[in-house]
């Protein structure tokens, strides 16, 4: 990572952790100035790009959902690695990849935990800016995709029943890991504590739809 590199990884780790304290309307550019102790020109420079539709303090908010939301789903599956593994395994190393990302998440910004408003960052992302609405929906179709290439792998080893459609018990697996995500980051509990509960609730899911 280069000088350049380094310093906008400052600035949107920053950046995060004051969008999280107050809303994006209520963020200014001098306490981005001041948190990231860069002049307002420093910050123009990284974020200010002839040509692009948002500068400053937009395309800062802009790229920090990038970068602690939607970066977290991009990473393609190995499928020779899940060729190897069954349904509950993959699963298994589903869930570790995403509390790694989580991990390196609160590493690089400091942060011991995060609390309902890193959703609130979310939905005012959607707010003040309807075109990421369709980014999320890119989202969802993606990490649904992902779940179905794990079931169809199941199936095909004849681990899984053959009778369920992969796309649509793909969706139950992702809203039921979202949604209770959710609650449980809105209760202020985001730990390993969450996984463990998903991992079981899965595990009675696999109940009934193994073969």
């Amino acid at each position: 990572m280069n000088k350049a590199q380094k310093t906008k990884e400052h600035i949107l780790n920053q950046a995060f952790k004051l969008f999280l304290q107050k809303s994006y309307k209520e963020v200014t550019m001098e306490e981005l100035q001041a948190s990231t102790g860069l002049s307002r020109g420093g910050l123009y420079h990284h974020f200010n790009k002839r040509g692009e539709k948002y500068k400053g303090k937009e395309a800062i908010f802009q790229a920090t959902v990038q970068r602690f939301f939607f970066s977290m789903a991009e990473e393609p599956l190995n499928l020779e690695e899940m060729q190897k593994r069954g349904f509950l395994e993959n699963f298994q190393a589903y869930l570790n990849h995403k509390q790694s990302l989580m991990d390196n998440m609160l590493k690089s910004t400091g942060l011991e935990e995060l609390d309902s408003n890193y959703f609130m960052l979310m939905l005012q992302s959607v707010q003040y800016f309807p075109e990421m609405r369709e980014k999320i929906r890119e989202q969802v179709v993606q990490e649904t995709k992902n779940w179905s290439k794990i079931i169809e792998l199941a199936q095909e080893q004849g681990e899984i029943r053959k009778d369920l459609d992969p796309a649509i018990l793909a969706q139950h697996i992702y809203y039921l890991l979202d949604g209770l995500e959710m609650h449980l980051v809105m209760m202020g509990n985001i730990s390993e504590e969450v996984y463990k509960e998903i991992t079981t609730m899965i595990g009675q899911l696999y109940d009934l739809i193994k073969r």
